[in-house]
């Protein structure tokens, strides 16, 4: 997505407030998110970076994002947040709130058709198409 580090700074913010001081203080790198030209070069950082011990490198300030809607962020903060609690790389962590994010968007969905009275099959195939399951897995409220 074109404005997933705009969405991943809101939540760094909500974040910070939530971690500890020695944590709170650390921002992590989100410059390679939008630096990517094309997809296999952002599959290729995951891959490397994924289980990399954390370095100092990853520490660079962020700039103040005006937060809108800290609630819509709820699942992505805690994911994020746990990353950050755990001591991961900024790959890691990142995803761990895209993860997060994912697994409150199958709760929402299993609730939703199971209350559903009609037509279950067709609202959990909705649920699953490829473009739904995208924006559940991303930093996008």
């Amino acid at each position: 997505m074109p404005d997933e580090h705009y969405h991943y700074l809101e939540t760094l913010q909500y974040s910070d407030k939530l971690l500890p001081i020695g944590v709170a203080s650390e921002y992590l790198d989100f410059h390679g998110i939008d630096s990517h030209q094309n997809t296999a070069s952002g599959l290729l950082r995951v891959l490397t970076e994924l289980f990399r011990p954390m370095t100092g490198r990853e520490t660079v300030a962020v700039p103040v994002m005006p937060v809108d809607y800290p609630l819509l962020y709820l699942p992505q903060i805690i994911g994020l947040s746990l990353g950050r609690l755990l001591r991961a790389n900024f790959v890691t962590a990142f995803l761990m709130g895209r993860l997060a994010a994912l697994l409150f968007f199958v709760l929402c969905l299993y609730k939703a058709v199971s209350l559903v009275p009609r037509y279950k099959t067709v609202w959990g195939l909705v649920g699953i198409l490829p473009m739904t399951l995208q924006q559940a897995a991303s930093y996008s409220y």
